[in-house]
């Protein structure tokens, strides 16, 4: 298969694996940010509570920096994901709880509260890493020559 698509007028362009990567990381962040704002949230079309997908997201996207960091920062990404893995599970968000002889869902504020604050510390350093090796920074322009 080649790496060459047609496009208008007839002409040629090579395949810009970049340019999917950029869409792909859009859709993360995307999903990220939505599930920061509302992390006690239930996301139908994803079938899990919000709070979850902003963990997934935050793995995702720390996964496309994996290639680029450093030893260090890789064993404290891994630590913090690791951590927050073992948090996920000791510490449901949501229990449930016997209610008029019935099990109910009730959430766990406190575990929730917890969760969100170790969620936010692991999003600054996934973020900084993304900016520091410009995958999440927008075209920088390192000379005076221009783009």
């Amino acid at each position: 298969m080649s790496d060459e698509y047609e496009i208008a007028d007839g002409k040629s362009a090579k395949f810009n694996a970049g340019v999917l990567m950029t869409q792909r990381l859009n859709k993360v962040i995307d999903l990220i940010n939505y599930c920061r704002l509302t992390p006690e949230a239930y996301h139908n079309d994803y079938s899990n509570y919000c709070i979850n997908l902003w963990f997934n997201g935050l793995k995702t996207l720390y996964d496309e920096c994996d290639g680029w960091v450093d030893e260090e920062e890789r064993a404290v990404c891994h630590r913090w994901r690791k951590a927050l893995e073992e948090a996920f599970k000791k510490f449901p968000i949501i229990e449930q709880k016997r209610r008029e002889g019935k099990l109910t869902p009730i959430p766990n504020d406190e575990n929730f509260t917890k969760l969100k604050l170790a969620l936010e510390i692991f999003e600054r350093e996934v973020r900084r890493l993304g900016i520091k090796y410009e995958i999440l920074a927008a075209s920088i322009d390192h000379d005076l020559d221009g783009l």
